[in-house]
């Protein structure tokens, strides 16, 4: 109890004396500020629902949210991350106790048989639970899901489809379907349908898989095989604290702000469009108005029969009448509002801010300097490329791993002491997940910089490379080195010197005025 008021005494001595944070102090700015202590689970698994079905709603229905997650699914996956052999070559080769001009050989053949193999599956429809998309196209989906929901799961399962040679399927649960079981509250041992143990560690998951209606029909996936051992489905989420085990959706801190800005949208919308219309009014002391004028072709035109139980509305070069004594009095709507563009302009840049998305890119104008330009593409990249890592982690290099293992065990590829050690296996699996580079606003310029940092020394090839292309250095010049043996054993040549690259140009230029030569003695032809 003395240790307890002696902390207060020493809190309010600092209250006194000024010091400590401002942040901290219960003041007038702070009156109506609402916080909370609860853990990441207490504060999200009751309003979880909820956030993903509004989130879910903005990116059906606002042009802003759905733009944003397109956006950033289209530069992250683009037409999707294609994988790449990384194998780590002297570890295996000193494994296998294979000198170097062997060890050459066998692996430049073992990666182009992994990749030509594995790409042949992914590229199939066969890679897919439901036979409907290829492992590219649920990339896609599965990232968007994330986005969206905040979460998406992934299973494995090994089924045998017709003639396939392939059994390891990939399939996506959405976030709605993990749900505690009916008559299950939330507790410890089960958040919101993943069940955990008393350390909070994920062991199984509870899908139901009778979305659309009651009743449930829930069913159990352990996280890991009880016999094979492997794991049979993977959570793909972003955690913002420790302890959280579900996903919150991109746009949870900016839903209140696009919905409030959609709602303004469409109200500046209709204020324009009741400007737009021009409808006169006429009014006359016999009553009659328009009365004796009737169009020939339509005479539900005659003016008197607007007043015959219709509604007065307005509407484009509409012409109503009143009767003695009415009057109308419509308040000046003053559209289209001349601010309306730069408030929505502050706006996004909020919503640029809150997603990590560089404004130019998020309204996709690049009217400012080439410098400006080019720094949002550098911020995007560095956006890209951390979501990238990410998803290659959580999803893309399970299931390459996964199809390794599968294709090991069925004897298609041969992988000498594969399960010898646990780093020899991490060895065999080292791969590089390449995707669409950003793109060059001037390729000619940005080479050309790039190059010269690496000569006067201020940068390296690996960031050079990884920054114009999103390509790891090693891997591009065993690639290179690859493709230089392939070019010289069909009797191609291994690069373009210089000298090539100039006859080339030659050669063009050539063509080009030779073109222009004959053209202009066309032209002089038929002018004389």
């Amino acid at each position: 109890m003395a240790r307890r008021f002696g902390r207060i005494r020493l809190a309010f001595r600092a209250l006194r004396s000024g010091a400590g944070y401002v942040a901290g102090q219960n003041a007038r700015w702070s009156r109506n500020w609402k916080t909370s202590s609860g853990s990441p689970d207490g504060e999200l698994l009751l309003d979880i629902q909820r956030i993903r079905e509004r989130s879910r709603d903005l990116y059906k229905n606002n042009d802003i949210a759905g733009g944003l997650l397109d956006l950033i699914t289209g530069h992250v996956i683009g037409r999707g991350l294609r994988m790449q052999t990384a194998m780590d070559r002297e570890v295996i080769a000193e494994h296998l106790g294979i000198g170097e001009e062997e060890s050459t050989e066998f692996f430049d053949k073992l990666e182009l048989q992994i990749e030509r193999s594995f790409n042949t599956w992914a590229e199939s429809l066969e890679s897919d639970f439901h036979g409907e998309a290829t492992f590219y196209e649920n990339q896609v989906l599965a990232f968007l899901s994330v986005l969206q929901s905040g979460e998406v799961f992934v299973t494995t399962p090994l089924v045998q489809h017709h003639n396939a040679p392939y059994r390891l399927r990939v399939g996506l649960i959405e976030a709605d379907q993990v749900q505690s079981p009916l008559g299950i509250a939330s507790s410890r041992a089960n958040r919101d349908g993943v069940e955990t143990t008393a350390e909070g560690t994920p062991i199984a998951y509870w899908v139901n898989r009778n979305q659309e209606s009651d009743p449930q029909e829930p069913q159990r996936i352990p996280k890991f095989g009880l016999k094979s051992g492997r794991q049979l489905i993977h959570h793909l989420f972003q955690r913002k604290r420790p302890g959280q085990t579900r996903g919150v959706p991109l746009i949870a801190r900016m839903m209140q702000s696009l919905h409030k800005i959609n709602k303004y949208t469409q109200s500046e919308l209709t204020a324009a469009e009741v400007a737009s219309w021009f409808t006169a009014f006429i009014t006359s002391e016999s009553g009659e108005g328009l009365n004796g004028i009737v169009d020939e072709d339509n005479p539900q035109t005659d003016a008197s029969k607007q007043r015959e139980g219709e509604d007065i509305a307005l509407g484009a070069g509409a012409i109503i009448d009143l009767r003695p004594g009415e009057e109308v009095k419509l308040a000046d709507p003053t559209r289209p509002n001349a601010n309306y563009g730069g408030f929505i302009e502050s706006q996004l840049k909020l919503v640029g801010m809150g997603s990590g998305v560089p404004f130019e890119i998020l309204v996709r104008m690049f009217t400012s300097s080439f410098s400006a330009s080019r720094a949002a593409r550098i911020e995007m990249q560095k956006l890209v490329n951390a979501y990238r890592s990410w998803f290659n982690t959580r999803m893309n290099q399970p299931m390459y791993e996964e199809f390794f293992i599968e294709e090991v065990l069925a004897g298609r590829i041969e992988a000498p002491g594969f399960f010898d050690s646990f780093e020899v296996m991490r060895a065999y699996l080292g791969t590089i997940w390449a995707g669409e580079a950003m793109g060059l606003i001037d390729p000619q310029k940005e080479v050309e910089a790039a190059h010269q940092r690496v000569k006067k020394q201020f940068s390296t090839m690996t960031q050079m490379t990884a920054q114009l292309t999103g390509l790891n250095y090693e891997q591009v010049l065993k690639v290179q080195a690859r493709e230089k043996r392939l070019r010289e054993k069909l009797g191609l040549e291994s690069e373009l010197d210089e000298t090539t690259e100039n006859d080339i140009d030659k050669t063009v230029n050539n063509m080009i005025d030779k073109k222009v030569e004959e053209k202009t003695e066309e032209l002089n032809g038929k002018t004389a």
